[in-house]
């Protein structure tokens, strides 16, 4: 009988990546239009209509904030199970983060895959739905905060992680979501970008702290069976 190893769930779905946006430009474009559609009616500038448009923005940047990271936690906690049985395992602390690579240009979502960044001894990775990156060490120049799309209504910036492999510079940019709201998730950028100075520095990030995951592999079924001790009552049979 040939042993089947667990099936990963398909986490980073395109119906995720719509819903993260068509949910906020729900809640933005019903007041707007309304509004919009009444001054002109009416050819009133100031009135319901203004209030109407100035409301739109406000319920917006709420929405945006709550529903732009659509399942949020679901996605965080199916990864997790994921990356339990991933090979090979994650080289050490975790992080749940949002990741793109400077080519990445989509109006479906700013992050092009999800997972999670992983602090090894001497290598930086990160694992998500699709694709792994590994930095070692010695190959990073700096880390640095840039901004991203969410920057313009002041809910995400990008932490820039950038390196030089055989010469050439390499950028991974990555964003904490270990929170299910933008907002949080921008309080939690300055904390993750410090994590990242502190272990090119040496230090390992802190197991304890709530953000950082310490993940037990599951076994591998390539692994070899572990070999009973022998002791007294449990002697092989002759």
């Amino acid at each position: 009988m040939r042993l089947v190893g667990p099936k990963l769930t398909k986490v980073w779905t395109s119906r995720r990546k719509w819903l993260g946006n068509v949910v906020p430009m729900l809640f933005w474009f019903l007041p707007t239009a309304g509004g919009v559609f009444w001054i002109f009616r009416t050819g009133r500038i100031f009135g319901p209509g203004l209030w109407s448009v100035i409301a739109g923005q406000v319920i917006g940047w709420l929405a945006l904030n709550y529903f732009g990271l659509y399942e949020n936690g679901r996605i965080r906690r199916d990864s997790m199970r994921n990356l339990i049985h991933r090979r090979p395992p994650a080289p050490g602390p975790v992080v749940f983060v949002g990741c793109a690579s400077t080519k990445h240009h989509s109006i479906l979502d700013a992050h092009e895959d999800v997972g999670f960044l992983s602090f090894g001894t001497n290598e930086l990775e990160f694992i998500g739905d699709e694709r792994r990156m590994r930095l070692l060490r010695e190959q990073i120049s700096q880390v640095r905060l840039r901004p991203s799309v969410h920057s313009i209504v002041g809910l995400g910036c990008w932490i820039s992680i950038e390196a030089f492999i055989n010469g050439m510079p390499v950028r991974l940019l990555v964003e904490p979501r270990e929170r299910d709201t933008l907002w949080g998730n921008l309080m939690l950028s300055g904390w993750l970008k410090k994590v990242i100075d502190d272990w090119r520095f040496g230090i390992q990030p802190q197991a304890a702290h709530r953000y950082t995951h310490r993940i037990e592999s599951a076994p591998s079924l390539d692994d070899p069976a572990p070999t009973p001790e022998l002791g007294p009552g449990n002697s092989p049979e002759v």
